[in-house]
């Protein structure tokens, strides 16, 4: 899929298919610079996966009372190395349709360029 090998695109925003170091992508101008999203390729023991291999993630930055209800939902996880209360990571295997994920990257680029935003 798109999302899979260029996962944060959005608007001229530099893609950043997964790899094995985090790829942040941080709005390009004012009035902040804040991560909204950081991909990654990972082992899928680190996320408590019982299979092996790895598996692409995306971390989202989102308000923490949806990032409660995501993470009861199959292909969302509690945010692996983030704050757990404001970010979740979404399993880039098919389980979470892209128009799903593109409408959480979304949301969280439209909070992170709002400095009033509640993280």
């Amino acid at each position: 899929s798109t999302l899979r090998t260029s996962a944060c695109g959005r608007d001229g925003l530099p893609s950043c298919a997964p790899t094995t170091r985090w790829q942040h992508v941080r709005p390009r101008s004012p009035p902040t610079s804040q991560a909204f999203a950081a991909a990654k390729n990972i082992g899928c023991k680190s996320l408590g996966i019982d299979r092996a291999g790895r598996i692409d993630i995306l971390n989202v930055r989102l308000d923490p009372r949806l990032v409660a209800k995501l993470r009861e939902r199959e292909g969302f996880m509690p945010a692996w190395y983030m704050n757990q209360n404001s970010w979740v990571t979404i399993l880039l295997d098919g389980s979470v349709p892209d128009e799903e994920i593109r409408s959480y990257l979304d949301m969280a680029y439209d909070l992170a360029g709002d400095s009033r935003g509640k993280w």
